[in-house]
């Protein structure tokens, strides 16, 4: 199973949670390593729709993300 599709799931309840709009995560895979292995652009695509900062949106989405393997972890990363 791709990593993809192992968080599509959990991010979909998070969205869901927080009363984001009827969206397709979307997830990119930083060029820099460091940066983690995965990312989504979603707090920035939602900050219009939901009318609040994006940082706002990310941390409500961590707060009600459910992850299981203990490797696994959400961080949210500042502009830039």
């Amino acid at each position: 199973m791709l990593l993809e599709q192992y968080l599509e799931v959990p991010l979909r309840r998070a969205l869901d949670a927080i009363g984001a709009p009827e969206v397709t995560p979307e997830f990119v895979v930083p060029r820099v390593p460091e940066h983690g292995d995965i990312a989504t652009p979603g707090a920035l695509h939602l900050a219009r729709p939901l009318r609040r900062p994006p940082r706002q949106i990310a941390e409500e989405l961590v707060r009600h993300l459910e992850l299981s393997p203990e490797d696994v972890r959400a961080e949210i990363a500042g502009p830039g």
